[in-house]
């Protein structure tokens, strides 16, 4: 487990630590984040597998597209650069979800924008967040924000997490605004559709179970000189399944965001359930 030697000696000394309870809290952690992962990694291979594919939607078969908008504004623009960044990606996005609504020919659909904090950041004015990163809710500290997006002409949330890559995995080849042909990294949104009727789904994630399992014989077991117990053994289980009968999703790229944050970075990025690469 990830305990520093100075915690340990700190614990020694001081006797502040309970090493069960903090081990119990990282195994917990650790296996929320590799059902999380698994989630993202089962969203990416459905948008790999039928991106672009003209499909039939009375086939109940999946919907994915990938958008663009520039975040540079075009030469003969003479407002305020900074909010035609953000009112750029806004009028996208009203765009990208009539869009999904119309080819999915399903009223009430309720939509997710997920990515990484330095892409939902640009559209900051328009989000009325619930709950942001780093807030503790019941002693537990959230490693996600979450929020309402407005006039977006629907039902939106927004949800930013690191644990999504905040630019695209491959460079994106395009022509801006002003004519120059471009090819790197870009940022990128990723929007997802969910049905709110009872009829129809899109993306389901079953829960089965959840197990925590750990040594009775072993717990009770307390020591001056090995604070929480000298042996515990923690075994952590989940029984879950990620389907789609209709997967309906989008990737918003945008454009130019070099002027944003600067080059985006060369290292292989990461994306989905690292067991799987």
């Amino acid at each position: 487990m990830p305990f520093s030697i100075e915690e340990i000696e700190d614990a020694a000394a001081l006797l502040d630590m309970n090493y069960y309870n903090r081990m119990v809290d990282e195994i917990v952690k650790v296996q929320d984040m590799q059902e999380c992962m698994t989630v993202i990694d089962f969203l990416e291979d459905e948008k790999a597998k039928y991106n672009g594919v003209e499909t039939d939607i009375w086939k109940l078969e999946p919907i994915v597209r990938t958008f663009q908008t520039d975040l540079l504004a075009p030469s003969y623009f003479a407002g305020d650069p900074f909010k035609y960044i953000s009112r750029a990606i806004q009028f996208k996005l009203r765009s990208v979800i009539q869009a999904l609504t119309n080819a999915a020919k399903i009223d009430g659909l309720s939509f997710v924008i997920t990515g990484n904090p330095m892409a939902t950041n640009l559209i900051e004015e328009f989000i009325e967040w619930k709950m942001q990163q780093g807030s503790s809710i019941g002693g537990i500290n959230v490693n996600r924000s979450y929020g309402f997006i407005t006039n977006m002409g629907g039902n939106v949330r927004v949800v930013a997490s690191n644990i999504y890559d905040a630019y695209t995995v491959d460079p994106v080849e395009y022509t801006n605004n002003r004519g120059e042909a471009k090819s790197s990294r870009e940022l990128v949104l990723h929007i997802i559709a969910f049905p709110t009727d009872a009829e129809h789904i899109s993306f389901k994630h079953l829960k089965y179970t959840s197990h925590l399992f750990t040594s009775q014989s072993q717990t009770a077991y307390q020591s001056t000189s090995a604070p929480g117990g000298a042996y515990n053994i923690v075994t952590a289980t989940s029984r879950f399944k990620d389907i789609a009968i209709q997967g309906i999703q989008a990737d918003l790229v945008l454009l130019d965001s070099e002027i944003v944050y600067g080059e985006a970075p060369d290292r292989d990025p990461i994306q989905g359930a690292p067991w799987n690469e």
